[in-house]
């Protein structure tokens, strides 16, 4: 029997980017496409860079060693990191301009002490049950960031079963509206929450 050395992904190099055109026309917002983990296997830097002739300028990584390649990658990409890093990685963060999403205190509080230009998003756990602050602690966090020097350019969440379980997205999704409505953000950011559930895994609301 002959016996395959490695598995291989053809993927058509036309067909991802009008997919990233699809969804771009779909949801008329800024497009953030997730390359962490070698962009799923396809290889980080062909994704980036096809994804950047589709118009793609915001990349999602796990760490902060992903969000370095991709700036070696892309000097201009705007790259979001998905979880918070150790303390000893913020050096690279700066560095490197990545922006962090944020859940714990802790974390808020040693960020708040260090002198540097950091954007933050905030995230909320709606059920994926992962990461994320809890929603009885939306307000706190949320409070502690805007009095602080910290820059505050989103707030997210993550929904788990968007295309299997549609009741159970709308719970999350309208307790992610509720606790955002009862926040501090003006009301002209507020009068713009749209979302279509059946569209979106992944909804992220940007200041």
């Amino acid at each position: 029997m002959k016996q395959m050395d490695r598995g291989y992904i053809f993927v058509n190099k036309s067909h991802l980017v009008s997919n990233l055109n699809y969804l771009s026309d779909l949801t008329k917002k800024e497009l953030c496409l997730v390359v962490k983990a070698n962009a799923y296997g396809h290889g980080i830097q062909w994704t980036v860079k096809t994804a950047e002739e589709a118009g793609i300028s915001w990349f999602a990584v796990a760490s902060v060693n992903e969000a370095i390649q991709v700036r070696n990658i892309s000097k201009g990409a705007r790259i979001l990191l998905l979880a918070e890093p150790s303390k000893s990685q913020i050096k690279n963060v700066l560095k490197n301009e990545i922006d962090l999403t944020v859940y714990n205190e802790e974390f808020i509080d040693e960020l708040i002490n260090i002198e540097g230009n950091l954007n933050v998003h905030l995230k909320i756990d709606t059920g994926m049950h992962r990461i994320g602050c809890e929603p009885e602690n939306f307000d706190k966090l949320m409070e502690k960031i805007q009095t602080s020097s910290l820059n505050l350019v989103g707030i997210c969440t993550h929904f788990p079963t968007a295309d299997t379980d549609e009741q159970y997205t709308q719970s999350a999704l309208n307790l992610f509206k509720a606790l955002i409505i009862s926040s501090l953000l003006p009301a002209s950011f507020l009068a713009g929450i749209t979302i279509d559930i059946k569209c979106l895994e992944i909804f992220s609301l940007y200041l």
